[in-house]
């Protein structure tokens, strides 16, 4: 049986993939940050309370009423996702370095 269901990025990508309003140099980052954060939860090496701290910021992308709220908000709804896993990657970044981050990242695209 095919699989019918779509992927959490593939979502975020279609909802942000035509918008062209304000932030949306900013906001068009938020399904690869998305995306980054599930690479990283993959490496053994991440202690359990940083995989805590990453799976609290890919669940509140998920959280349908959060702080911004995005079905009243439209795309300016992921600006507060877009901070908190901003938040998550630098802290990410301050315990294995960005080359890391950037290693994960280009894996992403491929």
């Amino acid at each position: 049986m095919e699989n019918k269901f779509k992927d959490f990025y593939d979502v975020l990508s279609d909802n942000l993939e035509s918008y062209q309003g304000e932030y949306a140099s900013f906001i068009d980052h938020g399904p690869l940050l998305f995306k980054l954060l599930t690479e990283v939860l993959d490496d053994k090496n991440v202690n359990p309370d940083l995989r805590l701290e990453i799976c609290a910021a890919i669940a509140y992308y998920v959280v349908p009423m959060d702080v911004i709220p995005e079905q009243i908000y439209g795309p300016y709804g992921y600006i507060d996702d877009i901070f908190i896993t901003v938040y998550i990657i630098r802290k990410i970044a301050n315990i294995f370095s960005y080359e890391y981050l950037e290693k994960n990242g280009k894996e992403n695209k491929n």
